[in-house]
């Protein structure tokens, strides 16, 4: 994962949802296991379906503001196999997921359990275009489609068919990290329970200490307890720590799964197409690119 530390602004337009409970509850997951979509176990007996928009609000010193967004199609059934279409630019040197830009769809499919040595899972990653796929280390969809300790953009694909993504590493609002954390209580959103955090003042979880300044991040996260995914989540940051590796940015960043439905999906979302010739990716030709 790049080594990226956001200094971000605030914004107004977030999602706000109403608390329904002001008891302490307890989440289903901890620092570090990356609950989404592509967890690092199958979650089982569990389906469903959504759409999962992110925007990012990103405001340079030089007075620039730029609006990046991205959709996916999420899906996951009983036995845990989980599919994410996503659109990319079809113009990765010049547009990198502006509104409006041309796009077309990637897939990545996770369709067993499997692991490797070090307790890894599998995905594939489908080019509809080349009708080829890649197989990569799950802990690379895992980082970026699970919307906890990390947002991504999708920015385009190279001419081999690997997908390029803009990563914004955030801090985990499980850990306090020096800061503040506040339970938020449960609420019903998009039909579902939720149970939400937010914290304040706290790391990137990549940065540490971050070269000693001050951590003006504030994380909000709602997750469903029973799905075992975020479904709304926020990162705001003021942006003031001019020293900081990426100075005068400032990014805003929401993320909200809608349109949920918790069936079975169709068992053919889950099958690689048989005409599908895999490529193998190499130092000159990776399976993931990853930047800011």
């Amino acid at each position: 994962m790049p080594n990226m530390c956001t200094c971000c602004v605030i914004s107004s337009a977030v999602l706000v949802v109403s608390v329904l409970s002001g008891q302490e509850p307890r989440l289903e997951s901890e620092p570090g296991l990356r609950n989404g979509p592509f967890s690092r176990t199958a979650v089982r007996n569990a389906p469903y379906a959504g759409i999962a928009a992110t925007v990012v609000l990103k405001a340079d010193r030089d007075g620039t503001h730029l609006r990046l967004t991205t959709t996916t199609r999420v899906y996951r059934d009983s036995r845990g196999r989980v599919r994410v279409d996503y659109e990319v630019p079809v113009d990765s040197r010049s547009e990198r997921m502006r509104e409006g830009a041309p796009t077309r769809t990637m897939t990545m499919l996770m369709v067993d359990d499997g692991q490797d040595s070090a307790g890894h899972r599998s995905v594939y990653s489908l080019d509809p275009a080349s009708r080829t796929f890649r197989v990569i280390d799950g802990v690379f969809a895992s980082a970026l489609f699970n919307a906890e300790t990390q947002f991504a953009i999708p920015t385009g694909v190279t001419a081999q068919g690997a997908p390029q993504f803009a990563t914004f590493v955030t801090a985990d609002v499980h850990a306090t990290n020096g800061g503040t954390r506040e339970s938020l209580g449960s609420a019903r959103i998009e039909g579902i329970e939720a149970i939400g955090w937010r914290s304040s003042g706290v790391w990137p979880i990549v940065c540490g200490g971050c070269g000693g300044l001050p951590g003006p991040q504030t994380e909000e996260r709602w997750e469903s307890p029973g799905l075992r995914v975020v479904v709304l989540a926020r990162h705001l940051d003021r942006g003031d720590a001019v020293n900081a590796p990426y100075p005068g940015q400032g990014i805003d960043i929401g993320y909200h799964l809608t349109n949920i439905v918790r069936d079975e999906p169709p068992a053919e979302v889950f099958n690689v197409p048989l005409d599908y010739v895999r490529r193998w990716g190499g130092p000159s030709d990776p399976d993931v690119i990853f930047g800011p």
